[in-house]
């Protein structure tokens, strides 16, 4: 893992240290009554990339965003939240990786952002009770702002650097041409 995080940090052209790291410890929930049974974490830097580093608890937060919003009906229970974690982090890890080098990226080209943008996508992941359901996902405020920021500043560039480039590059005539390709090598018709 090591060796593709530092591969990554290569291939993208930005001086960031990496350092190894290993499975977060989400130690295994109590044995009492459901209420009372809670995820204990030992909290610890997983990575640090350009000089920011992120935290088993930097991950957890942001998986708790997702589960929030993919399984709003089992946002208590513990089980349900222990079992996503084990099995989303890496996943998550490098997803917040990949953010990191993209928000760098941003920073050099002053990509800009309103607070009034931001402040409707709070409102729209988190319902408009949004102080409760940060309550909920023990995350403050600023918390949520920051991890909203920094998801529509990827999802910007993402949009400016690849997707309009693609969508660009599609025209009429590549599609006929495209199609003309097709036909030729799919004949409506199959002699036998």
């Amino acid at each position: 893992m090591k060796r593709f995080c530092m591969c990554l940090l290569i291939l993208c052209g930005f001086g960031a240290s990496t350092y190894a790291f290993d499975a977060p410890n989400f130690s295994a929930l109590s044995k009492q009554s459901p209420s009372a049974s809670s995820i204990n974490v030992h909290n610890k830097i997983l990575t640090k990339v350009n000089n920011v580093p992120i935290s088993v608890l930097d991950v957890m937060k942001k998986m708790d965003i997702t589960f929030f919003k993919v399984y709003p009906n089992l946002v208590d229970s513990k089980e349900a939240r222990h079992q996503f974690y084990s099995t989303q982090w890496k996943h998550t890890l490098k997803e917040m990786i990949n953010a990191e080098l993209i928000i760098a990226d941003a920073k050099e080209k002053e990509l800009k952002l309103t607070d009034g943008e931001i402040r409707e996508e709070v409102e729209e992941r988190f319902g408009p009770k949004v102080a409760e359901n940060l309550e909920k996902l023990s995350l403050s405020f600023q918390e949520a702002w920051d991890l909203v920021k920094n998801d529509m500043i990827v999802m910007r560039m993402s949009w400016f650097f690849i997707n309009s480039k693609a969508i660009y590059a599609v025209t009429p005539q590549r599609i006929k041409e495209a199609y003309r390709l097709y036909c030729e090598k799919n004949p409506p018709k199959e002699f036998w």
